[in-house]
């Protein structure tokens, strides 16, 4: 099953899980704490049901933003290597995936953009 390739991580407060501009090997799901999302239109926090480095899972791009734990975080992660069999064995596994990148990749441009209105 899709969820027997998830592997179980406890991850202390303060760690870096996702570097921006560094390849990313690992989908994150985090199941307690929170997170913050350290992206160029500023940070936002994260809890519990967040999916984390798909972005650059499905565009194979390094990260566009580090994930920091703001709390202790139990969270599940899959390898790049499984992603990549998940994906071409469930394709509307991939289509959601990719449906939320560009959700993400809109609202992050959306931001930059109201940031930039109020710099001029």
């Amino acid at each position: 099953t899709l969820l027997a390739r998830f592997s179980p991580t406890m991850v202390a407060a303060g760690k870096t899980i996702i570097e921006a501009g560094k390849d990313n090997a690992w989908l994150w799901l985090l199941v307690s704490g929170r997170c913050s999302v350290r992206a160029p239109g500023g940070p936002i926090e994260v809890g519990p049901g967040a999916v984390l480095g798909e972005i650059s899972l499905v565009t194979r791009k390094p990260a566009g933003a580090d994930v920091v734990t703001i709390d202790p975080c139990t969270m599940l992660r899959l390898p790049r290597r499984d992603f990549d069999q998940v994906a071409a064995g469930h394709p509307q596994v991939l289509a959601e995936l990719y449906k939320l990148v560009v959700a993400r990749e809109e609202a992050n441009a959306a931001e930059i953009h109201d940031v930039a209105e109020v710099v001029v």
